[in-house]
């Protein structure tokens, strides 16, 4: 068992170190408490909105993929015909003016 001796200004010294021991535990306690809480929080929040995020992201991707398979590569092999076109009508254009200057 703990005694505190008798004089007042020893007694009073060991009180406040007691109270800034303990004062200073519970602090460095609840700040290392809140900090490894919020931290892990925050990881599995983060963890789950990017998940959620990324999921929805792909799961729309291959429906848009799944459901219009065909649009992007018809698009693009009418815009190959179309330029291809534009380029040989431009050609002939030009080779009939060349011709016409001669």
């Amino acid at each position: 068992m703990y005694l505190l001796p008798r004089d007042p200004f020893v007694c009073h010294s060991h009180t406040h170190s007691l109270i800034y021991l303990l004062t200073h535990s519970l602090t460095h306690s609840l700040t290392h408490s809140l900090t490894h809480s919020l931290t892990h929080s925050l990881t599995h929040s983060l963890t789950h909105s990017l998940t959620h995020s990324l999921t929805h992201s792909l799961t729309h991707s291959l429906t848009h993929s799944l459901t219009h398979p065909h649009t992007h590569s018809l698009n693009n092999t009418s815009n190959i015909f179309r330029n291809k076109t534009l380029i040989d009508t431009r050609r002939t254009s030009s080779n009939s003016r060349d011709a016409n200057s001669e």
